[in-house]
């Protein structure tokens, strides 16, 4: 695993000198100074993070994944436009650990600009409210770095089946619709279209990242049953807190798990 240590490095450094690293990390920070100030205005401020995490859900559910898609989608496409994948093939590396290593890269300058930002953020927001509910936020902060996870995994898969930089990023737009506006109104459609049973419910949660995503950090940061929509509602009703949040946990890990293996399947059959 050295030669992967070693690749994620310099991935990390590639990210390091892109403006996208930094422009991601200052916009969430300063979507949480906004979202706090909004609050400062109304009786609702005085409850601290809670409700400011729960005003930034919405908005972070769809730039984290649209972010990271573009990201893997791009990185991949462009590294074998320029050949670049090629070259470090030639190095005693196997085609999975390059995979792996451009996802980890990747993964890893996400989840340092997702918690620069939001941390950042956090900490300006301890100058108006106080610090009661910070676990909670933090919860928010890992599911937020999660799902960019699966994003960045998904992108990568894109981007080995697109080939281009061009079609990678079409792929990435259309999925990204997909997961964010398409897959609730489709929900919502066969929800009323059919007698939803468990199954369905289930199904409705884990066949999405942003879906589970969404419960998770709602799970975590104000449980509230209209909040969690019909979905959500239902598995915490039945499987109960500790058990949603598992299923779900799990769930992530598999959205990260399954494009990536999927992308070294991909890559496996192409010319480098």
């Amino acid at each position: 695993m050295r030669e992967v240590a070693l690749l994620v490095q310099f991935e990390l450094r590639e990210a390091a000198r892109s403006r996208w690293l930094p422009s991601l990390a200052l916009g969430l920070a300063l979507l949480v100074w906004v979202a706090a100030s909004v609050q400062a205005a109304g009786p609702a401020f005085g409850s601290g993070f809670n409700r400011t995490t729960a005003s930034l859900l919405n908005v972070v559910l769809v730039v984290v994944p649209a972010f990271a898609m573009l990201v893997g989608a791009l990185r991949w496409a462009g590294e074998r436009e320029k050949g670049a994948v090629a070259m470090l093939l030639a190095q005693p590396v196997s085609r999975s650990e390059v995979v792996l290593a451009v996802v980890l890269g990747n993964w890893a300058a996400l989840a340092l600009a997702i918690a620069f930002g939001l941390g950042l953020g956090g900490a300006m927001l301890t100058l108006f409210v106080p610090l009661g509910s910070i676990a909670e936020y933090l919860a928010f902060l890992a599911v937020a770095i999660a799902l960019s996870g699966a994003s960045v995994s998904l992108g990568v898969l894109f981007g080995a089946i697109g080939g281009s930089r061009l079609r990678a990023l079409g792929l990435a737009l259309v999925a990204w619709l997909l997961f964010t506006v398409v897959y609730d109104l489709f929900l919502l459609s066969l929800f009323a279209a059919v007698a939803a049973s468990g199954r369905l419910f289930v199904a409705g949660a884990v066949g999405n990242p942003v879906e589970a995503a969404r419960i998770l950090a709602i799970l975590a940061v104000e449980p509230d049953l209209q909040i969690l929509g019909p979905v959500g509602g239902y598995l915490r009703d039945r499987l109960g807190l500790g058990t949603t949040t598992a299923l779900l946990a799990g769930t992530m890990a598999l959205w990260v798990a399954g494009p990536l293996g999927a992308a070294v399947a991909v890559f496996q059959r192409q010319d480098a």
